[in-house]
């Protein structure tokens, strides 16, 4: 009998215990944890993914509940195990790229488990408005350019985007520059109830990490234009995305221009209020557009490997128009070594081989820099290609009789790769030490005699 109570105790415990909760999902569930992929979004409701778990209860449910820490920047909601984007919030590739949730599941036993999700989140192609009310005059001709839409945030190496439009009955978009055209053998009119509206969308070649497609609506409106966004275009900068500007910290190094056409000149220009100039890094001038490094500010890809402007024109019509484009410049990275110059010193008659000091950068890009070393002049001191310790050159001996010591300019090489780093340099003078040389010497000598009279 006692044998009996003891199974069935056993029997109890086994179904009482933790772990009688098993997560299935999402996707494949290894270790209590689990990874899954999203292209950002901002739609509110929108499902981030599902937990599933089973329960060796018999007839037993499970309930999900997020732990303490389990719902990063209260970004979702969780009901019956789906998990949705919550109100207010946007999942935002730029802003932050992944999430870490942590979900219990508990049946009525009640046994507990935790599965850890990892979300991480993919770029979605997106224009810098969602949609765009553009004017233009009556009677507008076939190929005229009702403005230029493109994506403000292509993944600079991966993305190759196409844009394309519907309906094309009255307006293309070219598909390599997304500047909307009225359509061959078309003539916008005032009589067209409602004006032309048509949706664009950038759409990127797919490839391992390419981005989601991304959507924006233009809508037309012809005659009467009364400050709405249109009949101004820009021609310039073209493409309104700059690769590989080199980071810089010097105040006023031009970034870009923009110039404004189409509208009644001149034109005057100046940066989106709320976002049109990332943290005061820039200025522009408002006359001609230009877009200069702010001062005290720095251009530094290890902050910003791209910056996003938005700039606004405005023209001098009695009834103004105005109109909005997004530059966008990718920041390429220099390769830097602590210091633009060093001061190193040697010993007087430092034989060749002999290490006078190591210079080498400390920003390569990992994976990408392939970086080697060299020097010029090289005559008296030679870098080691892999190492960068600077050494004395074969066959020669430095000497303090070398006015003003010796001078070379070390050189950083990134590499072949075309997404490699600007190479860098720094200049090493090697002067002789202080305190070495013939007066040393001589010192050495003097203390000769009594270091033998000590010793006999």
């Amino acid at each position: 009998m006692k044998g009996f109570i003891g199974i069935l105790a056993v029997v109890y415990l086994f179904h009482h215990a933790d772990g009688a909760v098993t997560f299935t999902g999402p996707g494949t569930i290894s270790s209590n944890a689990a990874t899954v992929s999203l292209a950002e979004t901002s739609v509110e409701t929108d499902t981030l993914f599902t937990v599933v778990a089973t329960t060796d209860v018999a007839s037993g449910s499970v309930t999900f509940a997020f732990v303490s820490d389990g719902n990063p920047d209260s970004i979702a909601t969780l009901t019956g195990g789906v998990v949705k984007l919550a109100a207010s919030k946007t999942l935002d590739k730029e802003t932050k790229s992944s999430y870490t949730f942590k979900i219990t599941g508990a049946d009525t036993a009640p046994s507990t488990a935790t599965v850890t999700v990892v979300l991480t989140v993919t770029n979605r192609l997106e224009f810098a408005k969602t949609s765009y009310e553009v004017c233009v005059a009556d009677g507008t001709v076939a190929g005229t350019v009702i403005g230029t839409y493109t994506a403000v945030d292509v993944v600079s190496g991966t993305d190759t985007v196409t844009y394309t439009n519907t309906p094309t009955t009255d307006l293309t978009v070219d598909a390599s520059t997304g500047a909307l055209k009225v359509a061959t053998g078309k003539t916008l009119t005032s009589a067209q109830t409602g004006g032309y509206t048509t949706t664009i969308t950038a759409t990127a070649a797919t490839v391992s990490g390419s981005s989601a497609p991304g959507t924006t609506e233009v809508k037309v409106t012809v005659g009467g234009c009364s400050g709405a966004e249109g009949a101004i275009t820009f021609s310039s900068p073209s493409p309104t995305t700059i690769s590989a500007f080199v980071e810089t910290s010097t105040a006023g190094t031009a970034l870009f221009t923009v110039t404004a056409t189409g509208g009644t000149a001149s034109y005057t220009y100046s940066f989106v209020t709320a976002d049109g100039n990332p943290s005061g890094i820039a200025a522009i001038d408002a006359s001609t557009g230009e877009v200069t490094l702010a001062t005290s500010k720095t251009i530094d890809y290890e902050t910003n490997t791209q910056l996003v402007f938005k700039v606004v024109a405005v023209d001098s019509a009695s009834t103004k128009k105005t109109a909005t484009v997004t530059v966008t410049l990718s920041v390429k990275n220099m390769l830097e070594f602590s210091a633009a110059t060093y001061a190193a010193c040697f010993n007087e008659g430092a034989t060749a081989g002999t290490v006078i000091g190591t210079f080498t950068v400390q920003d390569a890009v990992a994976n990408t820099d392939a970086v080697t070393y060299s020097n010029t002049p090289s005559t008296d001191l030679a870098v080691d290609s892999s190492t960068g310790a600077l050494k004395v050159a074969t066959g020669k001996t430095l000497t303090s009789a070398t006015s003003g010591g010796y001078s070379t300019t070390i050189t950083a090489d990134s590499g072949a790769n075309t997404a490699a780093s600007v190479d860098g340099t720094t200049v090493v003078t090697v002067t002789v030490c202080s305190g070495a040389g013939p007066i040393q010497f001589m010192a050495i000598l003097l203390l000769i005699p009594l270091l033998l009279t000590r010793i006999f």
